[in-house]
């Protein structure tokens, strides 16, 4: 069509139509300009030409091309089907990307249902008239003449095998026939794409897909669950150390040989033990078969009692027996003769003899305790609650005594690196022969690397009863921080220790020393007075709040295990221990033997000075 040169006005509207302005996204406006333009230029007899008798034929190729040719010739075309075959598919076009999730709104309440707007307006029918016209009818049977068909103003030969007044009906141009009935309502469809009803059309209790887990998703978090092991060990793991598992290590008391100590580790590390418990089972509250054979042995048993009681008449038996029987006796004569056989009064043989009984105490004390004598009378004691002690009394007593209820606190475990003769009496006196040139200590208690400190709770008196001379010898104590505190005053029999805790008490000697001396060395509480000698005595007091736990300072190594020994002779092969530590700080390992306790301590990351505690039970 490029190609053709238009010959009259009408040829060139019909140009400007087809290959200059298209209808395809013209306005309507400038379509009806168009048509009416080629209208007036048809009236008029192809612009100024005159009558013409040329027309446009359309011819339709078989791929359904429509093309046209100027013809005079009024031979009837063939009939020819312009309607070409149904296109395919366009490919579907990517997804765009998922905008972001707006925020939900409020839901606001439903509205009331709208009233049913007028019927659409649609084509019912397209057709051509005589004289080459588009005439369009609608549903409501309304038409429209949409112009003449560009030609020069001739009729077409025919459409769709048709002539004359052709009118195409719905399957022509493939709409729904005019007796289809389309469904007014969605109730009306069929849902066969599961398209979401009304049923969930508020979906406050519905969840969006970023709001929940899928399959895959879930399964992970329930892999992810983490679950608690169990798992019997010689001693803790140094390396792989799970922290989801509970170790099980053997107790170190072969005594307690099954019974396991439980460790948790809470960060994987060495430093990260913690004791959490013990499988073993505390039965002290709880009665063994033999004990409680024994404690029920002195009781009857319910066999036992109805064999006991079988000789006794019962209640009932009783009120039969005393049925008819008078309560009281009324006739005098007859109590005082005794009374008849199954008679119910008590005879006086019956009675108890009140002639035995104790005679009062005549002029007696007020206030005063009453005695016995040898006969079993009354006596008056002549001591009355004032003549005893009161409670706050023994209290007194108690204090003088001392807290730890024995008033010398100094064991005797006297050392020395002096050449002198030193014999430790029996009562704990220490007796010192020398005869010059034995210069060195005797230590009455513990040395310079000794840590079994003696812990006092108060301020105490330390004496040991023979005058300082300090040519000759001095006595000192030394607390466990190396505090010393030194007697050198000659004269001096004591000194004043305040409350802490002391690792040796030692008397020094030198050249000048030549004679032969008895010390009574003792430590007793700063409000004692009495400053007579008494020999140390152990107490269970003292055992377990004084003595009852050895302490020494140990740096722990990065590199390896760190062990710590306590000497004392209370250690045995079968020693029981409690051992104390910082927390986090967990031993690996603890072996009692014959006055020795030795502890192993675990790797550190940093090193750190800490104190170990070991507790005699």
């Amino acid at each position: 069509m490029a190609d053709w040169t238009p010959e009259s006005r009408s040829e060139e509207i019909l140009f400007a139509t087809i290959n200059g302005e298209e209808y395809n996204g013209l306005p309507e406006s400038r379509i009806e300009e168009l048509l009416l333009e080629l209208k007036e230029v048809i009236e008029e007899g192809g612009g100024g030409g005159g009558t013409s008798t040329i027309a446009w034929k359309p011819t339709v190729a078989a791929d359904g091309t429509i093309s046209w040719v100027r013809t005079a010739s009024e031979t009837k075309p063939e009939d020819q089907n312009i309607k070409g075959p149904k296109g395919d598919n366009g490919e579907d076009g990517e997804t765009g990307p998922q905008g972001p999730k707006g925020e939900d709104g409020e839901t606001g309440p439903q509205g009331p249902k709208g009233e049913n707007g007028d019927p659409g307006l649609g084509i019912k029918l397209v057709s051509i008239n005589q004289q080459g016209h588009l005439i369009i009818t609608f549903d409501d049977d309304t038409t429209q003449d949409a112009g003449a068909i560009p030609g020069g103003g001739g009729a077409v030969d025919s459409v769709n095998g048709q002539t004359g007044v052709v009118e195409l009906d719905a399957e022509d141009v493939g709409a729904l026939p005019d007796d289809t009935d389309i469904p007014s309502k969605t109730s009306d469809l069929t849902n066969d794409s599961g398209f979401i009803t009304n049923t969930v059309n508020n979906l406050v209790s519905y969840y969006l897909k970023t709001e929940t887990y899928t399959k895959s998703e879930v399964d992970a978090l329930i892999a992810a669950l983490t679950s608690i092991d169990f798992e019997f060990v010689s001693e803790l793991p140094t390396t792989d150390i799970s922290t989801t598992t509970i170790y099980l290590v053997p107790k170190t008391d072969p005594l307690l040989s099954n019974v396991k100590d439980e460790y948790v580790n809470l960060d994987g590390t060495s430093a990260g033990w913690e004791l959490i418990g013990s499988t073993s089972i505390d039965l002290s509250n709880y009665v063994t078969t033999t004990d409680l054979s024994t404690a029920l042995a002195d009781y009857v048993t319910s066999t036992g009692l109805a064999t006991i009681l079988a000789d006794y008449a019962t209640t009932s038996a009783m009120n039969t027996a005393l049925a008819g029987k008078q309560n009281t006796i009324s006739d005098l004569a007859t109590i005082r003769s005794g009374a008849a056989a199954g008679a119910t009064a008590v005879q006086p043989s019956q009675l108890p003899d009140i002639t035995v009984k104790a005679d009062k105490v005549t002029n007696a004390t007020s206030g005063n305790f009453a005695g016995l004598d040898s006969n079993g009378n009354l006596t008056d004691s002549g001591k009355k609650a004032s003549d005893f002690a009161t409670t706050s009394d023994v209290q007194d007593v108690y204090e003088v005594m001392g807290a730890n209820g024995a008033k010398n606190y100094l064991p005797s475990k006297v050392t020395t690196d002096s050449a002198a003769t030193v014999t430790v009496g029996n009562d704990g006196t220490v007796s010192v022969a020398s005869s010059g040139n034995t210069a060195g200590g005797i230590n009455f208690f513990g040395s310079n690397s000794n840590t079994n400190y003696l812990v006092l709770g108060a301020e105490c008196t330390f004496s040991w009863d023979v005058a300082i001379d300090s040519s000759k010898f001095s006595v000192s104590a030394k607390k466990s921080d190396d505090t010393v505190i030194e007697a050198s005053t000659n004269g001096q029999t004591s000194v004043t220790l305040p409350a802490g805790s002391y690792k040796r008490f030692w008397l020094y000697i030198n050249n000048a020393y030549n004679q032969t001396l008895t010390f009574k060395p003792m430590i007793r509480l700063a409000t004692d007075p009495d400053s007579t000698y008494a020999p140390y005595a152990m107490t269970n007091k003292q055992l377990t709040d004084a003595l009852a736990y050895l302490e020494q300072t140990v740096t722990l190594s990065t590199s390896a295990e760190t062990t710590v020994t306590f000497t004392d002779s209370r250690f045995t092969a079968n020693s029981c221990v409690d051992v104390a530590t910082p927390w986090g700080i967990v031993p690996t390992n603890v072996v009692t033997a014959a006055g020795t306790c030795t502890i192993t301590l675990p790797k550190v990351d940093s090193a750190q000075t800490i104190s170990v505690r070991v507790y005699l039970r």
